[in-house]
Parts: structure tokens; sequence; C-alpha cells
């Protein structure tokens, strides 16, 4: 393919695809997102689409393919689980002001350990590992959680596959001078995706120089995919032999744990999920597959559950509060991403409030003080309740999102918009009357500006005495300006 006979547009995909190679890359055009070359080929078998072509310059066909935009996010989802990634590509400027092709850029590349959009899964753990002679040091993040955990094993394959199937690492990510034998290693014997990152995030540290080298080449990849810095994170949690249990994948398997040979709700997870929120499924999962091992943390679970068993009422009144939460790992995670919709803010207050009433449930007991001293959010929760509405839309351009008094110059917007639509109304009912034509219509178009629409047949009724000028001439009708109409505008 000549490169200099190329569209503009087929030659900015080219680049942006050349600094993407390792994904699929979805090129938002209008509504829908296309795929290219090779890209479109791949695309089509997994997702079933339609293989088409396009003209890329010079009579030279290319493969294409595309998924509308507002149902991206299924499309994604299915490459995701077929092992792939996926370069989602953006409009960065505004049309009105581009000179040439509008400037477009990667905005995110989903991966299987980033996806977070997922709702059936309950975590997408991504790992980065980090060896030396004697050791491994794996760090693992779930981005939906915000949570970071490491642990350090031997440096021996089996160990390090052991490790990454316990914690379900869906992503790993290493550099090309890690071991090549334990990279094939982890093929062969795992459907883990290997991610290669070459650079570190040297702003980050880590007293455990172990954690801290994984850390960093884990915290560069997150900020590739993710085209930003996220503030979700908590502190690493470091796990050790001593705190949580170590087990093997053939341990896990004939345990159970969260696989039956014949149906995944015959689990000892599925038996025991009865939890009332994705956050708690998730944290009984976790629990699961790290079992505790120090007799004082075990002890005090067990005195946590007896009292329940003591207290019946508060167990029901808890799990009813629970039952009125959202899932605000995910819901933190989309603020933390600019994923988000006004509906997020409401959920988080929504939850904010429940979770106080949990705080005055628990508070007199020194079981839950782990609970009891979490900061109280409640100012968060009030400033969303003074800001946005409850029934706010899922699309910001929708409006109803901000309630008065939020914002001085939105106010008088709004107030504009909605003065604007009832002035225009009744200065149209105004010229009906003036001139007697009954379909006459005011309108509006970026190119004219206001005008005065009236049908051919029509026309003849136009007195000077109106004050109309004529601006523009359609097949079937006449399109004028009047002096007040342009004051109106300005």
């Amino acid at each position: 393919m000549d490169k200099n006979k190329l569209t503009p547009m087929m030659k900015q995909y080219l680049e942006i695809k050349e600094n993407t190679k390792d994904a699929l890359v979805f090129y938002r055009l209008g509504d829908f997102y296309e795929l290219f070359l090779e890209d479109a080929i791949t695309a089509s078998k997994v997702l079933d689409l339609v293989l088409t072509s396009r003209n890329a310059g010079q009579n030279q066909k290319v493969p294409m393919a595309g998924v509308p935009h507002h149902a991206a996010k299924s499309y994604i989802q299915k490459l995701i689980n077929h092992g792939y990634k996926v370069a989602i590509v953006e409009q960065v400027e505004d049309p009105k002001e581009a000179k040439g092709i509008v400037k477009r850029e990667v905005v995110e590349v989903v991966t299987p350990g980033t996806f977070i959009e997922d709702e059936e899964v309950l975590t997408r753990e991504v790992a980065a590992i980090h060896s030396d002679l004697v050791y491994a040091t794996i760090v693992l993040a779930d981005i939906a959680a915000g949570t970071l955990r490491s642990i350090r094993i031997m440096n021996d394959p089996i160990e390090i596959i052991k490790t990454l199937e316990q914690f379900e690492v869906s992503e790993l990510v290493v550099d090309s001078s890690f071991d090549q034998e334990i990279i094939q290693t982890v093929k062969d014997k795992t459907a883990i995706h290997i991610s290669y990152q070459e650079e570190s995030y040297k702003n980050i540290t880590h007293e455990d120089m172990g954690v801290e080298k994984a850390l960093q080449k884990l915290y560069a990849y997150i900020r590739y995919t993710q085209k930003r810095d996220l503030n979700h994170f908590g502190k690493v949690k470091v796990l050790n032999d001593q705190a949580y249990l170590i087990m093997d994948y053939a341990t896990i398997t004939n345990l159970e744990l969260n696989q039956h040979h014949s149906s995944k709700d015959l689990s000892l997870y599925s038996f025991l999920n009865h939890t009332q929120t994705t956050m708690g499924a998730r944290r009984l999962k976790d629990e699961l597959m790290q079992p505790m091992v120090d007799k004082n943390m075990i002890v005090k679970r067990q005195n946590q559950i007896q009292f329940f068993i003591d207290n019946m009422m508060i167990k029901d009144d808890l799990q009813a509060l629970l039952k009125e939460t959202y899932d605000i790992h995910r819901v933190v995670a989309r603020l933390s991403t600019d994923k988000n919709n006004a509906q997020d803010f409401v959920r988080l207050k929504n939850t904010i409030k429940v979770f106080n009433e949990i705080k005055e449930l628990l508070i007199l007991n020194p079981l839950f003080e782990s609970v009891v001293n979490v900061t109280n959010l409640k100012e968060l929760a009030d400033l969303i309740e003074r800001s946005i509405h409850d029934d706010a839309p899922v699309q910001l351009k929708e409006g109803r999102t901000f309630k008065k008094g939020v914002d001085k110059e939105l106010d008088e917007l709004i107030s504009i918009t909605t003065d604007g639509k009832k002035w225009l109304l009744e200065y149209e009912e105004n010229q009906r009357n003036l001139t007697g034509i009954k379909n006459l219509k005011v309108g509006y178009t970026r190119a004219f500006g206001y005008y005065i629409e009236i049908s051919k047949g029509q026309v003849e009724n136009v007195k000077d005495s109106h004050g109309y000028i004529r601006r523009q001439t359609l097949t079937n009708a006449e399109r004028y300006i009047s002096e007040e109409l342009q004051e109106y505008e300005t």
C-alpha cells in the first residue's frame, strides 16, 4: 500500500495503529467505531461482523468492519474474553476548529486485566512481577475495587503459576528481560494474557525493593491503558505466609472453592454466597481463595459471626441496609477513569447515607471498630445532594443534571435556554397573527442563524410592512430575517 496516496483519514489511522500494534483499534467515525485492515478481519471473525471495504485513496480498497458506538461495550467485552486488547480512538478537538482532518487520539486501551465494565465478573486482576535469583514478587491490582496486593514467593515457574491462578489473574505484565522460560510456561499452562511494559513509573516508592519494582512496572502499564493517573487505589496490602494460606491450583480445584467439575453452583463459594452486595461477594471470594492462618484474625472473625448469631435483629437490619447500597468499588473506579455519569454520583451519595446508618448500628461493638472508624463522608453526601438531581439523566447533554444554585453562570445559561424557547414560540405565534400565514415557522441553522420560513404558496402574503428581509431561497420555501430576530440572536 502506497502511503503517499492514502486519504488523510487512512493516514491518521495508520499513524495511530503504528503506536498501538498490540491492540485492535476502534476508530471513531460518526456513530460507529470502525476497524480496518487486519483488525477488521480479526474482529469480523470474533464478533460475526459483516466485512466490507473502504476506499483508502487512489482506488486502494482496505477491509473494514464497524460496531455502533452506543453498543460498543458488549463487543469490547467479547473481544476481551477472547484475549484481545482494544484501543479506543476518539476525536480530541472541535471539528469547527480543525484545520484539515479532525485530530484523534487513543483515549483508552482496554485489556483483559483492566476492563471494569463487565458487571458479571466480580474481579479482574492485572499483575506485574519482579524476580531475582531466589524470589519473585507479584503485585496485583483490581482496578474496579481499587485494591493493590503483593506477595513474595520462590522464583519457580510452578510457584508463580500456582499464585497467579490462586488470585485469578487475567493479565500478567512483564518486560522483555523477564525469564522467557517462565513466560512460556504461563502461556502453555494458563489462559493468562501476557503484556509487555518496558518503562517504569519511578514516582512510586515502597520500602520493599521487590514490591517497588513490580509496582512501578504495573502502575506504568495502568497509566498507559487508562491514559490518566488513577487516584482511587489504596496502599499496597502485603500478603505473607504467616497471615494467609498459600494453596496450589490442585488444592483449589480439589476443594472446589469457586469451581465445581459439573457446575459453578455446586462450588463452596456458591454454597456460602448469601451476600447482599457485589462488594460482599467479592470479599467472600477473596477470603476463600486466601484463607487466614493467623489465630487472632480467625478468632476475631469467629466472634463477629457469633455476634450476629446472637443478635438476629441487628443482622436482619444490617442485611436490609446493605440491599440499599451500590457497588462503590466500581462507582469510584468509573469516577476515577472519567467513565462516569451523573447517576454514579447519586449512587455514591445514597450509599454513603446508608453506610452512616450501618455505622450507627454497630457503633457500640468494639468487634467492628474498623467499620465504625471509617472517615465520615456526610459532607460529601450533602454536597452531592445539593448539587445533582436524583433523576439526573445518564447523558450529560440531556441537561437536568445540576440543581439551581450550584453555579451562577450555569443558572444563567439554563434560564436563557428555557426562556429563549418560550420567546421563540411566542414570536412565531405573533408573526403568524401579523401575516395571517398559519404555517409560518421560526427556525435556526448554524450557517444562517435564526430565520422565518414561509412556503412558496404563501410568499405573496408577505408585505413590506412586516419588515422581513429575504435571506435564502429553498425549493419549497423562502427564508427571511427581521430586525427583531437579529436583535434576539445577538
